[in-house]
């Protein structure tokens, strides 16, 4: 008896102690983390609007300037939600970027700019992106709340 409770005692100080580590790697590491993230969710949002705007969160207006409105839109998609920033330019619908996404890899190739989501404007109707429906549906959702909620005047006049 008095074996199983080392045994146990041991194992209990081993978990705590694995604990203590992983918890003390996760505080050193997250904020390079959360600083990669956001280097590269500006990277994205440079190569939607051509120059360096910063989003932080989940704002609703990542920019108002040189003509453009930025909107920030959170869609749910198959993997969960998806951050998605819709840009207005000249009156019009200029185009998107999934900045945060939790789809399937592979599936998710469908949100490249260099595919449909790059040309999808106010007008694009898509049935579906084979293998990736919801995902596919999800983009639009985002761009039509973004559609609903657009309106320059009202963004840009703080």
């Amino acid at each position: 008896m008095a074996k199983l409770i080392r045994t146990a005692l041991f194992l209990g100080l081993l978990m705590a102690a694995a604990g203590a580590l992983l918890a003390g790697i996760d505080s050193v590491t997250e904020p390079r983390i959360e600083a990669n993230e956001r280097q590269r969710r500006q990277a994205t949002l440079k190569e939607l609007t051509g120059f360096d705007i910063e989003m932080r969160g989940h704002e609703d207006v990542a920019a108002c300037d040189r003509d453009l409105v930025a909107l920030a839109v959170v869609a749910q998609g198959y993997g969960g939600s998806m951050d998605v920033v819709a840009a207005f330019r000249g009156g019009r619908l200029w185009g998107m970027r999934v900045t945060r996404h939790g789809e399937t890899p592979g599936f998710a190739d469908i949100l490249d700019p260099s595919d449909w989501i790059g040309r999808i404007d106010a007008d694009s109707r898509v049935d579906a992106v084979t293998g990736a429906t919801i995902t596919s549906n999800a983009v639009l959702r985002a761009r039509d709340e973004a559609l609903a909620r657009w309106d320059a005047e009202t963004w840009c006049a703080e």
